[in-house]
């Protein structure tokens, strides 16, 4: 009877996994790359650029990036060591996210999270008055932001790029990230490391997905296959 029950409760609710497939990571980089040099951008396009390759670079939660400060940062003219003092929602007796680490990108500028970040703290050093935090707001009166903030930089820099923001939300980087490295072949033991799982389960259950095609979907390229 209790099976039975349980069956029925899946029939009437099923528990689905809320995203079939996900976000090509190319499609926000590119457009990334177009916010260049950082000196001609006003601090509103320089601070969603910052925060969405730390997003995409240290595959973390939108509390990870909340929790980053100054005062825990190494940065160096080739590397950045951000190390995290409070709680996350992982965090547990014996257990707690690595420092995140970022090195420089040589092969184009435009994207390196040195050269971003860098920058991001020189030029919001006068704003940072009372806080470390390392995100800070680009309008006055410059407060930390919170978490729903950083969330909502990251889904407006998606909306940017051309991502449905109707479908993918700022906290789907995450995803997108890990799922894009997982099609790079990247060990599956550098995954769950740098993004703090335990076990592949998780991975595998939650956020590994089928990326969505850069430019023109399943139909549009049949249609056209066909065509010819």
């Amino acid at each position: 009877m209790v099976c039975r029950f349980l069956k029925g409760a899946f029939e009437l609710k099923p528990s689905l996994p809320k995203y079939k497939n996900i976000w090509d990571v190319n499609t926000v980089l590119m457009y990334l790359s177009s916010l260049h040099p950082p000196q001609d951008l006003i601090l509103k396009e320089f601070t969603y650029k910052t925060t969405m390759l730390l997003a995409l670079l240290s595959r973390q939660r939108c509390q990870t990036l909340h929790l980053l400060a100054v005062r825990g940062m190494v940065l160096k003219n080739d590397s950045c060591v951000l190390t995290i003092h409070k709680l996350l929602k992982t965090s547990r007796p014996g257990k707690h996210v690595s420092a995140l680490t970022f090195t420089a990108y040589s092969p184009d500028s435009r994207l390196c999270p040195i050269v971003c970040l860098s920058k991001y703290v020189k030029r919001t050093s006068d704003l940072r008055k009372g806080t470390d935090q390392l995100l800070v707001s680009f309008q006055k009166p410059y407060q930390p932001v919170s978490i729903d903030t950083i969330s909502r930089w990251l889904k407006t820099v998606l909306a940017k790029s051309g991502i449905d923001t109707s479908v993918f939300k700022g906290h789907t980087t995450r995803a997108a990230s890990t799922s894009a490295a997982a099609v790079c072949k990247v060990p599956s033991s550098t995954i769950l490391d740098n993004a703090g799982w335990s076990n592949a389960t998780t991975f595998g259950k939650f956020y590994k997905k089928p990326i969505v095609p850069a430019s023109k979907a399943y139909g549009q390229l049949l249609l056209e296959n066909l065509h010819t």
